[in-house]
């Protein structure tokens, strides 16, 4: 904590100005910074509980020395408009790049400064390896980076298993000719790519310059994404039949049964998201092999984390280096019938969040959900820089040096939609505090969800607030709603609520949603140019 007499560190920063100082006031060595995104990884992981199966110690080491923010949530649930907003600091709804079929390089803003250009702009080594942005090489910005590495046939490598492995795969095969991403199973290749670009970053690890401070080392991992195919020694780790997702429907025996949480969601809820490979799964007697996939997925992507922190531990870069560590988004695996991402639910938006280095208490939890959009600003504050003005995120240095409890957090706004670009475009929004989720898409649709005792978002309140059953305890919880939910945008008068008025409410609680919102970003290249459009 600050001493009271510390005059420069309690008045606010003048413009231009860091409000934080190196860490241990060591002005004249800059801070290192190692910068790790995982792909399509979501909460099955030990320290964030998950999936009771899941194996991962070098994420529960990084928790133990480090910071977990328990409830982070994306900007948008896909890989292009979540790196955008994340590496770009700038929402969705003011970038308008929304969609995977988006790139950041495609916004009216992107002359701003991405993180890692800002970062070599203020006097930073920069090195990037693997999957940081979205298509990485074709959409980087050259001008951001010392040296890029990928693999030669990196897109060949992370996709290749020898041979079709699952019964699904070939069965698609079969009928179009073609391999299918979607292919799941153990295999001596196919982790390839992921292992070489995690051989290129142990190896710059060992450039001495880190021991002078001022050097940045971003890498990106592919695994868990399809296809999951990975050594055998990481399916050992888990049982034949691995216990089904925690956010399954209770008592459901199989993914389909989760079609009885279906009945209180609005229609466009229904529409969005994928039952792909559900249906195929179902057809090949597959779900089992494709969970224990992604769980062994895990456990790879694990293990190359596992490899730099072995780095950061032997060379003794723990005095002068943060880690920073997320994906860009959560997935699903048969809750809600949804698989991917591509919703606004917890299971698509939830993710990893660690925050490791000096000044930053070892087993640190933030519960408060938390936005991607404060990695920018946080790692400025944690480097000793200004925070750029373009920036729409609330830094977390506070929370994570102990300057604050984190209480004055603002709620998380998130974005998706039906992924048009012309004018049929519609935004679908929610806000997640720390008791409550507030999906609306717009025509009184909305769902309503009381995280402080339904977690997995089983009972969507919503549309019960209007039935003659249990109207006042809907009523009542709607109220709580609205207080949790005041100062996050513009506010409402809503001060009192009959059952009369409980439509009305709803309505105003979409006020505390952006009510601006920038038009899509339109594509400069054709989709033929790009890889699959999934990714």
């Amino acid at each position: 904590m600050q001493s009271k007499d510390d005059g420069a560190q309690n008045r606010p920063p003048a413009a231009g100005e860091s409000s934080f100082p190196t860490p241990g006031g060591q002005a004249s060595r800059k801070p290192n910074l190692i910068f790790i995104s995982i792909d399509d990884l979501n909460d099955w992981i030990e320290p964030l509980g998950g999936h009771p199966s899941a194996v991962t110690p070098s994420l529960t080491q990084l928790a133990n020395i480090g910071a977990v923010c328990m409830a982070a949530q994306v900007a948008a649930p896909a890989c292009s408009p979540s790196r955008t907003a994340t590496l770009l600091g700038i929402s969705p709804h003011r970038s308008g790049v929304y969609f995977n079929s988006q790139h950041w390089n495609e916004s009216p803003l992107a002359d701003n400064d991405t993180l890692i250009g800002y970062l070599r702009k203020s006097g930073y080594t920069t090195y990037g390896c693997g999957k940081v942005f979205h298509r990485w090489a074709a959409r980087l910005r050259q001008s951001d980076w010392d040296q890029y590495y990928l693999p030669d046939g990196y897109m060949a490598s992370i996709k290749d298993r020898n041979s079709i492995i699952s019964k699904l795969a070939q069965k698609r095969f079969e009928k179009s000719g073609r391999e299918s991403e979607e292919d799941f199973g153990p295999s001596s290749s196919g982790e390839n790519g992921d292992k070489e670009v995690t051989d290129w970053a142990v190896e710059r690890l060992q450039d001495p310059a880190w021991k002078g401070g001022g050097q940045v080392l971003a890498m990106g991992l592919y695994r868990p994404h399809l296809p999951m195919v990975v050594n055998q020694g990481y399916f050992d780790l888990y049982p034949d039949e691995v216990p089904l997702p925690p956010g399954f429907y209770p008592n459901s025996t199989r993914w389909r049964d989760n079609r009885r949480d279906l009945d209180d969601l609005p229609p466009t809820a229904l529409t969005l998201g994928s039952k792909r490979p559900g249906n195929d799964l179902d057809e090949t007697g597959e779900y089992q092999s494709f969970l224990r996939s992604y769980l062994a997925s895990i456990s790879f992507a694990d293990f190359q984390i596992g490899r730099i922190l072995e780095q950061y531990d032997r060379l003794g870069l723990a005095e002068n280096t943060y880690i920073v560590l997320w994906s860009d988004h959560g997935w699903q695996l048969g809750e809600k019938l949804k698989f991917r991402k591509f919703t606004l639910w917890e299971r698509a938006l939830r993710v990893p969040l660690f925050f490791a280095g000096p000044g930053i208490q070892p087993e640190t939890r933030i519960t408060q959900p938390v936005s991607l959009l404060s990695v920018y600003p946080t790692i400025c504050d944690l480097l000793g820089l200004p925070v750029p003005a373009h920036c729409d995120g609330v830094s977390l240095a506070p929370r994570l040096l102990g300057r604050s409890n984190g209480d004055d957090l603002p709620p998380v706004v998130s974005f998706w939609g039906n992924e048009e670009l012309d004018s049929s475009f519609k935004c679908y929004m929610s806000v997640r505090t720390a008791d409550w989720r507030l999906i609306d898409y717009g025509d009184d649709e909305v769902e309503l969800y009381d995280h402080h005792n339904d977690r997995y978002e089983w009972h969507n309140l919503a549309p019960r607030v209007g039935r003659q059953t249990g109207r006042s305890r809907a009523s009542a919880r709607l109220r709580a709603a609205i207080k949790a939910l005041q100062g996050v945008l513009p506010k409402t008068s809503a001060t009192s609520l009959r059952p009369s008025e409980i439509q009305q409410t709803i309505r105003n609680l979409r006020s505390y949603l952006p009510t601006t919102l920038a038009p899509p970003a339109q594509r400069t290249q054709p989709q033929s140019d790009e890889l699959d459009s999934d990714d």
